[in-house]
This record gives C-alpha cells, structure tokens and sequence, in this order.
C-alpha cells in the first residue's frame, strides 16, 4: 500500500508542484494586475468544470471496477459531458450577440471562449485520468498527468516573457493542451463514444448530482474570495492574495498521493473493518505528511519571498492561516471517501454547500475591518466548520477520530489568533509524531 502511495505521490508532486511554481514565478515576469487577472483565470479553471462535469468524474472512480452492471456505463458519461460542453459553447455565443462583453472581470472574447475550449480538453482528461487511476494503470497516468503539466508550465513561461499579459496563460494552457491531447491521441480516441442509455444516465444523475453542488462549492470555498477582492478592492490586492493563497495551499500536495491511490481503494474495500483500516491508514499518514509539509513550506515562504518576492511580502501574514487550515483536510476526505462509498452523496453536498455559503459571508464580515486577510480567516473558520461537521455526520467506528478532530481545532483556532510561526511550527511537530506513533500502530495490526 505504502509503495503506491509513494508512487502516485511522487506523480501528482511533480503534477502539482510544476503547476504551483507556475503561478509562483508568474510574478517575476508580469505586473500585479496581470497576475491578479491570472489569479480570476486559474479560479476559473477550477469551479467551472463542476458545472460541465456532472459530478460523473467521481462516478467512474465510485462504479468503475463494477461498470458491467450499467449498460454503456461509460459512453452514458462520455456523451453526457460531451454534449454539455457544446451546450455551453452556444450559450457564450448567445451572450457575446447580445452585447455581454464580460464574465466574472474576464472578457467574453476572446478570453471567455479559450477559457472554455481549455476546460472542455480538462474535463475529458479527467476523465480519462480517472479511469487509469481506478484502473491502476500508473504508466498511462504518469504520461498523461505530468507531460501536461510540463508542457504547460514550459509554454507559459515563454509566453509570459513575450506578451507580458493575462492571455499567456489561456494560450500557454491551451496549447499545452493540443500537444497532450496529440500525444495521447489512441487514448483520447478509445474514449470517445457517443452510445447513451438513458437508464444508466438517469442512476448517474440520481447519484452524482450532489457531487456538482458538492464540488461546486468546495471551489468557492478556496476561490471565491478572489472575486469578491476584484469587486470590492484592487487587482494588485487580488495579485498579492493570489500569490499568497498560492504558497499556503501548496500544502495539499502532501495529500495528493494517498488520495489518488487509497479512494477507489476504499471504494473496492471488501468489508466494514477493511474500509475502517483503509480509512484510518489514510488519515493518520496524511496528517504526518501535512505536519512535515507546513514546516517547510512556511521556512520556505518566510526566506525566499522576502529575498525573491518582496512586492508580495505582506502575503506573509496569510500564509500560516491559510496552510493550518489544509490541516483539516485529512478529516474531510477521509470522511468524505466513507459516505460515498455508502452512497451518502447528499450529506457530503449539503455540508460543502453550507460550509461554502459561510465563507462569502465570513469574507463579507471580516472585509469591513481588514483587507485581503479576510480571505484568509474566512477560509480557516469554513475549513474548520466543513472538517469537523463531516467528520461527526460518517460515524467513524469509536470516537478516536472525532476526538482528534476536536482537538486540532480548538488547538488551531487559538494559533490562528495569535499567528506566530513558532507555535505553529511545535504544534505541527507534536502532531506529526503522534500521527507516526498511531501509523505505526496500525500497521503493526495489519500485519
């Protein structure tokens, strides 16, 4: 189990960290209203596929290793998303006809419309990522995963040097694209498949409809902040709360390797006990890798931007907040994971939802008496909300994980207000080890 965690972790740290150092070098060669445009672009990126995905990317990692049971399972998905994706393009259309010239400070054209061909080529990758990770087709994932990412950061930079604007990232993204989409091109090809049965669609609308709500409003929840600041302050507040949001949340890369491998795990766990072992293996190593994560990252920030970034110095006072609150992450996947895989779809989005809705009003509140840090209280609050309410409604076997939970945040909540990075430092080092006690605990049982 250890060795495909480490596996799919070092996959998804090179994935993500090449994109995270994208966003972190973009500063160097654009002024701050550029990069805060970017900032708008690359929020984008991430809560519009929610609406155009259906939630049918968490059903093939839900219901793919037992697909044969839905006729055309997968063409149902593939045409769906497809077929949405066309939709949307002609709703664009109909809005740049009738005089719409912006979205969300994003210029319709041609902005709006590379930005949705990028998202449509996102979506089916996804996809198709989903599949070899459900699977366990490691080098399909690597070659499709990490040549993306490669390419777009490569492409980017360049086309930041060149054009010195916003657009070098749509353009940069979208070539990136149409290189990987070519070099893939056999497994694009086997995905597309236009077959729909209208039974299935309607299992997988009944299922994954929370999802989109869900998703939805876990996206807010780490980006809406940034069109609220692009409304109410500047775009170089914007710029700096990107850039500083960016580093912090570089934190979840240390989840990434057990969330891609362990979830269809836990959905193919073969018991209760099977799934409780999955589950509980999953968050303490996560937390161990989360505790050594803020460590270095917060040394990281506190010498390299006062060295290399001082236009975006006063980011550090965020940065700690908005890393402690990924802290809360373990607990929410883990318990997210728990209530799919009992088909709970509607207590996870009723959460996200809730949790979201909290954030814009947090963000509101706080911004009457701070700037751009009110994104950065108001994330740490949802998280802390969001990660204890869905950790209470799985009913983990035994209070051990709620007990847990309960002390992180009452620990983190008065860290946050005092905000020095010492005590942030000797909190994430005692639970750290006490995560690796507990792992080591459980491994021993397993054996």
């Amino acid at each position: 189990m250890l060795k495909n965690i480490l596996k799919y972790g070092g996959i998804e740290a090179v994935a993500k960290g090449l994109n995270r150092a994208l966003i972190l070098l973009l500063p160097l060669f654009l002024p701050v209203s550029e990069f805060g445009t970017i900032g708008l672009l690359v929020a984008s990126e991430l809560i519009f596929p929610m609406f155009s995905m259906l939630g049918f990317d968490r059903a093939i990692l839900r219901f793919y290793h037992e697909k044969e049971k839905y006729e055309n399972f997968l063409e149902t998905i593939i045409s769906s998303v497809i077929a949405l994706q066309v939709l949307i393009f002609f709703v664009l259309i109909v809005f740049k006809l009738i005089g719409v010239n912006e979205l969300f400070g994003i210029p319709i054209f041609p902005n709006f419309f590379i930005l949705h061909f990028n998202i449509s080529i996102i979506n089916l990758m996804q996809l198709l990522l989903n599949i070899q990770r459900t699977s366990e087709k490691h080098k399909n994932y690597l070659k499709l995963k990490v040549v993306f990412q490669i390419l777009k950061f490569i492409i980017v930079i360049g086309l930041a040097l060149l054009l010195k604007n916003n657009l070098s990232y749509l353009l940069g993204v979208f070539f990136a694209l149409i290189i990987t989409v070519l070099i893939n091109i056999n497994e694009f090809k086997s995905l597309i498949n236009f077959r729909f049965n209208s039974k299935t669609f309607k299992f997988l609308i009944l299922f994954c409809w929370p999802f989109v709500f869900h998703t939805i409003a876990n996206n807010l929840l780490g980006n809406v902040d940034r069109f609220i600041f692009e409304k109410y302050l500047t775009l170089e507040d914007v710029g700096i709360y990107t850039f500083g949001f960016s580093v912090a949340s570089s934190l979840s890369f240390a989840f990434q390797g057990a969330n891609v491998y362990l979830e269809p795990q836990i959905y193919k766990a073969k018991s209760a006990d099977d799934k409780t072992k999955k589950l509980r293996y999953y968050i303490y190593f996560t937390l161990i890798c989360g505790c050594f994560g803020f460590i270095m990252l917060n040394l990281f920030a506190e010498y390299v931007i006062l060295e290399y970034f001082q236009k975006y110095s006063s980011s550090l006072s965020i940065i700690p907040i908005i890393a402690i609150a990924h802290i809360f992450l373990p607990f929410y996947y883990s318990s997210n994971y728990s209530l799919v895989a009992e088909k709970k779809t509607f207590s996870v989005a009723k959460v996200s939802i809730i949790s979201a809705i909290m954030n814009v009003a947090f963000i509101l509140l706080f911004l009457q008496y701070m700037g751009y840090e009110s994104g950065a209280f108001a994330f740490f609050s949802s998280m802390l909300f969001l990660a204890f309410t869905i950790t209470v409604i799985a009913k983990f076997k035994g209070q051990e994980i709620i007990i847990l939970c309960s002390v992180i945040s009452i620990i983190t909540l008065l860290l946050v207000f005092i905000n020095q990075i010492i005590l942030y430092i000797l909190f994430t080092i005692l639970l750290g080890l006490y995560s690796f006690f507990k792992l080591k605990r459980i491994s021993i049982e397993s054996e």
